[in-house]
């Protein structure tokens, strides 16, 4: 081998001895250390480990969050079914209202605190997801006797999106009777009384965490004061096609399959009062 060649082949010995040292002692170096990672496109171990441990705090922080959410929007149903049992003309249950309304108000507060600290974290977690199901509307009342006395109270709730209810003919005409025809008039005969009368409404979300589902309900709950001299309206609809009422048992086959849901909507006046509601019972053949 000539003197030449020996020169360039002693050159790039040189050379990439010389690279090397470099890298080496850059792989020291923080910085120098983190570009590399980059431009491999990898994470050391150590930031996995950070990376993992973030995800399952956030995570466990998530579960918790949903939990207080839930304690605190019962404590919160808690009291607005009191307020429904009070007698707003009278002095000393007037001073319970108005504490009670407080306290809902603070519960108020804390749950809406909540729900960002659950929409943020749930936005940083990668293996965790919420999405939104439903709004379910609530009503309860005072019911009273054929002589008008007062025996306790009775509530009306509308199904969620995926709770569809199964039933024989004669079993979906007698729960009608005995549950929902008189819906109307027991919200009319209460709104003659001294009770407040509320329309209650909340959200309903799946939550996906490390594969698994669960459910959170009671989120973004509202209450609103239904007027005293709202319109109140039943109706019933077959395969989407509203009937008249007193027609609903002769349309029935006592002996075929049904699925039925109860809807309440309701609207607003420009305070959030409520003005009208119409209770819905909508039945579909199998």
């Amino acid at each position: 081998m000539n003197t030449t060649v020996k020169a360039i082949f002693i050159s790039i010995g040189s050379l990439f001895t010389a690279l090397f040292l470099i890298f080496a002692i850059g792989m020291c170096t923080p910085g120098f250390r983190q570009a590399m990672f980059r431009v491999w496109n990898v994470v050391p171990n150590e930031q996995y480990v950070e990376k993992a441990n973030s995800e399952s705090s956030l995570t466990e922080e998530l579960r918790t969050c949903n939990q207080e959410l839930t304690q605190l929007t019962s404590e919160k149903e808690t009291l607005l079914a009191q307020v429904a049992t009070l007698d707003a003309t009278n002095e000393s249950q007037a001073e319970q209202i108005a504490d009670y309304e407080a306290q809902i108000a603070h519960l108020d507060n804390q749950i809406t605190t909540l729900e960002q600290r659950i929409a943020t974290i749930s936005a940083r977690v990668a293996n965790g997801t919420i999405s939104y199901v439903d709004t379910r509307v609530n009503i309860d009342m005072p019911y009273y006797d054929d002589n008008g006395n007062y025996m306790h109270h009775i509530g009306y709730s509308s199904n969620g999106v995926n709770d569809i209810w199964y039933r024989l003919g004669i079993d979906l005409i007698n729960e009608y009777n005995n549950n929902y025809r008189n819906a109307g008039q027991n919200t009319l005969t209460a709104l003659q009384s001294n009770y407040s009368i509320r329309i209650h409404t909340y959200d309903e979300y799946n939550v996906t965490l490390d594969n698994g589902n669960s459910f959170m309900g009671n989120v973004n709950g509202t209450s609103y004061r239904v007027l005293s001299d709202a319109t109140i309206v039943d109706k019933i609809t077959i395969e989407g096609q509203e009937i008249d009422i007193n027609e609903f048992e002769n349309l029935i086959d006592a002996n075929r399959n049904y699925t039925m849901t109860f809807d309440i909507e309701y609207e607003l006046d420009a305070n959030n009062r409520v003005t009208s509601i119409a209770y819905t019972l909508h039945v579909f053949n199998q």
